[in-house]
């Protein structure tokens, strides 16, 4: 059931527009005294006046400027449709270094028949890493897309490519991982070896990206977000929105915080905020979110009829595949393979299911399949992982590394994280993921200004949506951005993972109420009833 929390802060010591579904439980620091909130909200906003300052050059920061030349479009634009598009040169450094130039593809997506909205939305994708899809297949699905969901009607679309992601030039794509995938795939269950394997490739993609003059600095969300303002300003906008998802709610935040003329409202849906210390915490969020699945799945009864103890049946399967994995046969592009389906496989499937899929009706099935020896259940869950092991797609991992090693691991409390693994020993291997702290050594530079972690303060209005599935940005984590932003709105959505706009029609209309009206609670009576799942 798809729901709104409906108690309702109204503390005294909150702006009475500030949070419209948080419950006072959440709201109350654990001693009672709510106004203990204003003096934290005060010593955030100095923290992050103060980074302001240090992050802003008082001079010019670099010696090119940014150049928006129109482009034919590179794709097939629908009857009843028309697009702008443009290549974007940006300063590769924002810091004052001569770097070069870079550059993004961009496209303005609308209707011939015009916009009711003269502010469009911005569309900030997540990873860091992730192509906005402007590849002339990716944008077969946005045109649709576009004319479908409620939130994009009336307003033109503002697409582009991050800095080193998607069609940017240069790419940090790493093909070193997709041809070491079937490796790493086969290697599930031995870890310390899978992560050698993994560490090696990420470190031949970083040298051949040296090799090749890319100096990762120049690639860090500040540098982004300075590139996003850049285009509102060559495109002359005197208003416009932000929808930013995962990793790009981070990069609103930082728009919110240096760039905010103009910026009339920001939806960021499963927050990652730069205060997040994410290896900390990466396992107790997946454990998190599979309790939260195995509470719904009691009360529903489909679920329930297949898998009354959900959480157990996971977690025994688990340990049961780790300590005898099955083989499974799979054809990947003719060549036949054995790889064993093991526990660090199923829980990467369980982990993926969680975040992107309707996990009451797949999770059941998976596990009571696999439990009972279904080869064809045992053959998907191998080939759904191998499909991503070989293939990153839209995906350029030499970007991801370049940001969150450096935003996150340096400020990682490894006390902390070594206790998220000792405390959940049975999820501790879920997938090439779980190496990522490892891959990342060689990919942070020393004297990283822990300013880049300061939480963001703005009156901004802002739409804050998380979902209770969700293994990645947990719900507290959203619930605490909500708190710090002045004139924000928090709804979470049971039975949703990650990206609320994509897995739920009720939160789509919601996006669509919000944007109409951001000074006003988007409440919606599809709050209440079962997730509608887009079609």
């Amino acid at each position: 059931m798809s729901r709104l929390n409906k108690t309702i802060s109204d503390q005294r010591c909150y702006r009475s527009g500030q949070i419209s579904a948080i419950p006072s439980s959440i709201v109350n620091n654990e001693s009672g005294d709510v106004c203990k909130a204003r003096v934290w909200k005060t010593l955030l906003l100095l923290v992050s006046a103060i980074s302001v300052l240090l992050f802003e050059p008082l001079e010019p920061a670099t010696a090119h400027e940014a150049v928006l030349s129109s482009v034919d479009c590179w794709f097939s634009i629908p009857d009843g449709h028309q697009a702008h598009c443009y290549q974007f040169e940006v300063p590769a450094s924002r810091a004052g270094r001569n770097d070069g130039t870079l550059i993004l593809p961009v496209a303005v997506l609308s209707k011939k028949a015009g916009s009711a909205h003269d502010d469009p939305i911005v569309y900030l994708t997540g990873g860091p890493g992730s192509s906005v899809g402007l590849q002339t297949d990716a944008m077969e699905e946005w045109w649709p897309y576009y004319d479908k969901v409620a939130w994009l009607q009336g307003r033109d679309l503002v697409l582009m490519d991050q800095r080193g992601a998607g069609l940017s030039r240069p790419s940090l794509a790493c093909p070193e991982l997709d041809k070491a995938g079937l490796h790493l795939l086969a290697l599930s269950g031995d870890e310390p070896q899978r992560r050698t394997v993994y560490v090696e490739a990420a470190e031949a993609c970083r040298k051949r990206l040296l090799a090749f003059g890319n100096n990762f600095d120049d690639f860090d969300t500040k540098a982004t977000a300075d590139d996003f303002a850049d285009l509102m300003q060559a495109l002359q906008l005197k208003s416009w929105n932000i929808y930013g998802v995962s990793y790009g709610t981070r990069l609103a935040l930082m728009l919110m915080r240096d760039h905010s003329a103009g910026l009339r409202s920001v939806v960021l849906d499963s927050v990652y905020p730069p205060e997040e210390h994410a290896y900390e915490n990466r396992r107790a969020a997946f454990d998190a979110a599979l309790a939260s699945a195995s509470a719904s799945c009691a009360s529903h009864k489909a679920c329930n009829d297949q898998e009354p103890n959900l959480l157990g049946a996971v977690y025994e399967l688990i340990a049961r595949l780790s300590a005898n994995p099955v083989m499974v046969s799979i054809d990947i592009s003719g060549d036949r393979r054995q790889i064993p389906l093991t526990g660090s496989l199923l829980a990467e499937r369980i982990f993926g299911v969680l975040s992107d899929e309707d996990a009451l009706d797949v999770l059941p099935s998976l596990i009571t399949g696999i439990k009972s020896g279904d080869s064809k259940v045992q053959m998907d869950v191998v080939s759904n992982l191998a499909g991503s092991y070989t293939d990153s797609g839209y995906f350029d991992a030499g970007k991801y590394f370049a940001v969150d090693c450096e935003e996150e691991v340096p400020f990682t409390d490894y006390a902390q994280m070594q206790k998220d693994i000792s405390s959940h020993s049975l999820i501790d291997n879920y997938g090439i993921v779980a190496d990522d702290w490892y891959a990342c050594a060689g990919w942070v530079r020393p004297g990283i200004s822990a300013l880049i972690k300061a939480p963001v303060i703005s009156s901004i209005p802002s739409l804050v949506l998380q979902g209770t599935f969700d293994p990645i940005t947990p719900v507290e984590v959203g619930r605490g951005v909500a708190k710090r932003l002045d004139h924000s709105f928090y709804i979470e959505f049971t039975q949703v993972g990650h990206k609320i706009v994509d897995q739920s029609v009720c939160g789509q209309n919601v996006v669509a109420i919000f944007l109409d009206n951001p000074n006003t609670t988007p409440s919606q009576p599809c709050m209440n009833g079962e997730p509608e799942r887009p079609k």
